[in-house]
């Protein structure tokens, strides 16, 4: 944190030093004072005045501190919450799937929670670490022999710390990659909750063989990580309790220091016990907090490491103009994309495909379970990149510093959708007339409203939402849409809307539409359809002629 600080925000964190700085020298001053006044009672009415000044002093800057090092913890956290969160939307969607949902989840919101909650230990760690630094100086001055015993103590008992905390260290740094698992099966109760509750033996064989022992797991390493932090901070600190000890009941009478000396360096080690106390029970928070930045740092390196490169032009503008006079809109040209199967020797090969969809079309892609639409899906709308051959779009090809604006031209709803609050179609009347329309024709008029480009609601049946990811897609008016297995969800009547009325109408706003479905009834809508078995395109179809 402190190499974060001195990195990222050197005069404030320079400022918050000074500060503690300031503290912890009026510190040592209340101490003298005190000291001086147990000695020379008569000074008692000046001292008084010295007194009560550096206590304002300690007090003010001691705030002062801590409210600039809150400021610079939240400043942290806030740069990595953006920073990850935009390095997550700016990677590669192949890399982000081969960390996981749980994994990323975890990072985005325990580790985030784990440094907010340490956070508040940082102002009081570094206030009491300025506050010993000046303590041990102080007590040099009164007694160079005395400050050279009780660094012997603390070095002993940092070094006996450190001996102690490699296990837990260890324990605790795999209670963070249980965090990992304990997230992803929290995220399968809530996901498969209906299917949990309807049977009792899968509830059960989950709960007893996956939940359970993940919990217990957790349990068991964390309780190990601070069973032993315990012993680690508890013997440490006694060392130090000792030292105090040892020059409290024998310094003063084996080097026979007068009674000034004495009573100023009594005074000042049972003021220490109590910065030490704090910083040494700060330290398994701040491991904590420290392996969580760690992982943040890794995960914002790694994904930084696969960040999309996209050149400085305008979103798809050099795609929309034909090159060489190219006919066809998007072209696979020798393309193939391969992944490993549920075979550990083998992979999974799509291609290679020789694939022409035109300006306007109405293209279904169908085909059984692991034909490979779904890959082939990726590969049109630019989240997956060919391991060999390349895609045109109007005979350019789409490199990968052009993918990201080759994406913004199409709209898609996906089979594992998510929707958004937000309608991004502007406020203008011919757009919200536009919306009105389309939820009148897919009856959600009676349920949901549009008000300053956000629904009104989102809590609605499967297919009542997609029906509104629906609308919120025609409302983005991109040339190129992709709806995959849309109608998966849909009664007979909304299905019919969508193929019979809705697909014809995008057609004729010259948008080129590529459809994933299994409706075989509704093939004559299409323009052609696109069989793929075993990763190859089988001979097309002329849904026409059909």
């Amino acid at each position: 944190m402190f190499a974060y600080f001195i990195r990222k925000m050197p005069f404030r964190f320079t400022l918050a030093i000074i500060v503690g700085v300031i503290n912890g020298v009026s510190a040592v001053g209340v101490i003298e004072v005190i000291s001086q006044g147990a000695v020379q009672r008569n000074h008692l009415p000046s001292l008084a005045w010295t007194f009560f000044g550096l206590c304002f002093v300690q007090i003010a800057s001691r705030i002062s501190s801590e409210i600039l090092l809150i400021s610079l913890t939240q400043d942290m956290i806030l740069d990595f919450r953006v920073k990850s969160s935009v390095n997550l939307l700016e990677s590669e969607y192949k890399k982000l799937e081969s960390i996981g949902k749980p994994g990323l989840t975890a990072m985005l919101t325990s580790d985030i929670d784990m440094l907010t909650q340490s956070a508040h230990l940082v102002p009081n760690v570094i206030g009491n670490g300025i506050v010993i630094v000046f303590s041990l100086c102080y007590a040099a001055f009164l007694s160079l022999s005395g400050c050279l015993i009780l660094l012997c103590f603390l070095a002993a008992g940092a070094c006996i710390y450190h001996i102690l905390e490699r296990l837990p260290r260890a324990q605790m740094e795999q209670v963070r990659e249980q965090t990992d698992v304990l997230y992803g099966n929290i995220r399968a109760i809530l996901e498969g909750l209906k299917e949990l509750q309807l049977s009792s033996r899968r509830k059960t064989y989950f709960l007893d063989n996956v939940f359970i022992p993940s919990v217990q797991r957790f349990r068991s390493l964390y309780s190990k990580a601070m069973i032993g932090y315990s012993f680690a901070v508890n013997i440490g600190g006694m060392l130090f309790i000792i030292a105090i000890g040892f020059l409290f009941f024998l310094f003063p009478f084996l080097l026979k220091i007068g009674p000034a000396v004495s009573i100023s360096l009594s005074f000042l080690l049972l003021y220490l016990i109590q910065p030490v106390s704090n910083l040494v029970g700060s330290l398994p928070d701040l491991r904590r907090a420290e392996i969580a930045m760690l992982r943040l740092r890794h995960l914002n390196v790694d994904l930084a490491a696969h960040r999309e490169q996209s050149v400085d032009e305008p979103s798809g503008d050099i795609f929309l103009s034909k090159a060489g006079g190219a006919e066809a809109l998007i072209c696979f040209v020798d393309v193939c994309h391969q992944y490993p199967s549920q075979s550990d020797d083998k992979t999974f090969m799509l291609g290679p495909l020789n694939l022409s969809i035109r300006e306007g079309e109405v293209v279904f892609v169908v085909g059984g379970n692991g034909s490979g639409k779904t890959t082939l899906a990726m590969l049109i709308l630019g989240f997956y990149e060919p391991h060999s051959g390349h895609i045109e779009l109007n005979g350019h090809i789409v490199s990968n510093s052009r993918r990201v604006h080759y994406r913004n031209l199409f709209s898609a709803v996906f089979a594992d959708f998510y929707l958004f609050d937000e309608v991004l179609s502007g406020e203008h009347d011919s757009n919200m007339v536009l919306a009105q329309e389309y939820l009148n024709k897919f009856d959600l008029t009676h349920k949901v409203e549009i008000k300053k480009n956000r629904f009104s609601t989102t809590k609605l049946s499967t297919g009542q939402r997609k029906r509104m990811a629906l609308v919120s897609s025609y409302l983005e008016d991109r040339p190129i849409y992709l709806f995959d297995e849309w109608a998966a969800d849909q009664d007979p009547v909304f299905k019919k809307v969508f193929y019979t009325e809705l697909l014809p109408e995008l057609k004729k706003r010259g948008k080129t539409i590529i459809v994933i479905s299994h409706d075989d009834q509704y093939f004559n809508c299409a323009d052609r359809v696109i069989k793929l078995q075993d990763g190859v395109i089988k001979p097309l179809l002329d849904s026409k002629a059909s």
